[in-house]
């Protein structure tokens, strides 16, 4: 193949490259406010309560390094049975306000037997008869003991269940929509909510480290755990919701060279600060870092603020990887090296290595004697 040639087959694929990579940055919607995604759940959520666990908290006995988030349901506390000498005093659907203080009908209606009735009569056999609490003093004595000893207790208890429950559902609605949406769609755990309006008049609020997730439910026992992806957390920085102008220089070098240290662990809580607390003081002069768990609602502003605030997200996969993958490609290319076989029969073009061994275009004109398949009936001359 002579040189000319060869350029020409270059120039192709860098076309090809140019197109597919215009093509990738078309089909993906940016996202620039992590509200924007499909679910998330922010870890600050989950209740420090009996059958939950986050290694936000800090590691246990109890659970393994791998288990990053527990969740385990439990029965709703039922609400406990009033008194039957209450019982007409009582608005049964006030009980379940646990916002305020049950109180008793100040007064009832009863139906009681008419002095006046005799069989025969015109008279009704029963008559409406109004009956006042103040009169029943035992009937509030009973009431009060009700709210003090039972009532009380079960607020607490079902807040508590309350809390937990939540969290729950968000998981259980996030496995659901992990099901119905299949591999387009990725589970994440973000660690460092960035709060700023750009110089270029973007509000950008998304987390700056991501790590892959899975979730994993134990239908048995009502149990969601989040651990790292089988093919590992890869802890990396994600800075594509800023302007390339608003990026930190080497920002993804320097911050890839400290998140080594954790070891792909995103909980090296030590690590990952230090790795946002330098992005955020690098990204402007006046950026601040907080490290709490929960995350403010926080106006943005000129001033940068990144926040801990860990959250689970589900999100459709983004195109960073194919365009990664071409743009490697690309510099092969233009670098003079061999382009990828399965992308130069994609490019209709041959690589040098096919050339070299005389498999090149000469032999393309080469009679393909085996059956011919199509999608649909064809009819073809005989040669």
């Amino acid at each position: 193949m002579n040189p000319s040639s060869t350029q020409s087959s270059n120039e192709k694929a860098v076309r090809l490259v140019d197109y597919l990579l215009r093509l990738a940055s078309l089909r993906t919607k940016l996202i620039r406010d992590v509200d924007e995604y499909e679910k998330v759940l922010w870890v600050s959520k989950v209740p420090n309560e009996r059958g939950c666990f986050t290694q936000a908290w800090g590691s246990d006995e109890e659970h393994e390094p791998d288990e990053w988030l527990e969740v385990q349901n439990r029965h709703e506390p039922e609400l406990p049975a009033v008194p039957a000498q209450c019982k007409d005093w009582v608005n049964q659907e006030a009980l379940r306000n646990k916002n305020d203080l049950p109180g008793l009908f100040p007064e009832i209606q009863r139906q009681i037997q008419n002095p006046d009735w005799r069989e025969g009569s015109d008279q009704p056999e029963t008559i409406p008869h109004t009956e006042r609490l103040e009169d029943h003093p035992e009937v509030q004595q009973a009431w009060n003991r009700y709210v003090e000893d039972k009532w009380l207790p079960w607020t607490e208890e079902h807040n508590a269940w309350e809390k937990v429950h939540k969290v729950y559902s968000s998981l259980f609605a996030i496995h659901q929509e992990q099901l119905r949406l299949g591999e387009e769609y990725e589970l994440v755990l973000g660690l460092g909510l960035l709060t700023w309006q750009t110089p270029t008049g973007q509000r950008a609020r998304r987390h700056l480290v991501v790590a892959d997730a899975i979730l994993e439910f134990e239908a048995r026992l009502g149990k969601f755990t989040v651990r790292p992806h089988t093919e590992g957390a890869k802890l990396r920085l994600e800075l594509d919701m800023l302007d390339i102008e608003e990026q930190p220089a080497r920002a993804e070098e320097t911050a890839k060279a400290s998140l080594a240290a954790a070891e792909d662990d995103p909980w090296e809580k030590g690590c990952v600060e230090g790795v946002l607390q330098a992005l955020v003081h690098s990204i402007n002069s006046q950026g601040d870092y907080e490290g709490a768990l929960e995350a403010k609602n926080i106006r943005a502003s000129a001033k940068p603020i990144v926040e801990y605030a860990p959250a689970l997200i589900l999100r459709k996969r983004s195109a960073k990887g194919l365009a990664e993958t071409l743009k490697r490609i690309k510099e092969q290319i233009e670098n003079g090296e061999d382009v990828p076989c399965e992308f130069a029969d994609l490019a209709e073009i041959r690589p040098n290595n096919d050339r070299a061994t005389g498999d090149g275009p000469e032999e393309a004109n080469v009679p393909f004697d085996s059956e011919i398949f199509f999608p649909k009936p064809s009819t073809m001359s005989s040669a």
